[in-house]
């Protein structure tokens, strides 16, 4: 306590200040809530507020910015952030990307945000994914990468410098809500569109395997999952 007695051998003065004490801690734990919920509400506002900016993009902003970066490593990064909606931890962590036949491609994910204490996120997930769907009017470019059936290759990256390459060339095109993580709110927002009429329990299931979040069956399959 922060309460100081003149007298601490008066039992009616030790019962003031254990009362004391308790009412200061319990608004202190009142403050607390309140700062926590506070800001998961802001970080919400937040998410909510750059999938609301993707809305007033050009349709083509993702081959725009691809065609945009200024190395074909750079290039072939912001192609598989746009067909896998990973966060730019996994890349940083690896990617396997391996081309199954002419348009069909697997990606080995290597989950970001996965916790023992909170059973949170998925150690891994694979992704087969229609390439030539997903990546529009680049994918002929991202086969560049995979020419041959069976071929695998590893995408990663080092530190954050292809995050600020993407962010500057994003700023210079006048999109300066566009991030890293714009491409997984692009995809979370297709794929609710794609699920819209399975049942919620479904919908929400299916969307957390393919974008790496914890449900009881993605824990089970680990994000075996396909679309497009």
């Amino acid at each position: 306590a922060n309460f100081v007695l003149a007298n601490r051998g008066d039992p009616a003065l030790r019962a003031l200040a254990r009362d004391l004490a308790r009412d200061q801690a319990g608004e202190t734990a009142d403050t607390l809530a309140r700062g926590a919920a506070s800001a998961r509400k802001g970080r919400r506002a937040a998410k909510g507020s750059k999938r609301r900016s993707l809305r007033q993009l050009p349709e083509d902003w993702p081959w725009t910015l691809v065609e945009a970066m200024p190395t074909e490593q750079d290039r072939l990064i912001t192609m598989v952030a746009i067909a896998t909606g990973c966060r730019p931890e996994e890349i940083r962590l690896g990617i396997d990307v391996t081309r199954i036949d002419r348009c069909r491609v697997t990606f080995l994910v290597r989950g970001a945000k996965v916790s023992d204490r909170t059973q949170g996120g998925q150690p891994w997930r694979r992704l087969t994914v229609n390439a030539c769907q997903a990546l529009g009017p680049v994918a002929s470019a991202f086969f560049t990468f995979v020419p041959k059936v069976g071929q695998t290759l590893t995408v990663s990256m080092a530190g954050q410098a292809w995050q600020k390459r993407l962010k500057r060339r994003a700023l210079r095109l006048g999109w300066p809500s566009v991030s890293a993580y714009s491409f997984r709110h692009r995809l979370a927002s297709m794929l609710k569109r794609h699920f819209a009429g399975e049942k919620d329990a479904t919908r929400r299931d299916a969307i957390s395997q393919i974008l790496g979040h914890a449900s009881d069956r993605s824990r089970q399959s680990y994000g075996m999952t396909r679309y497009g």
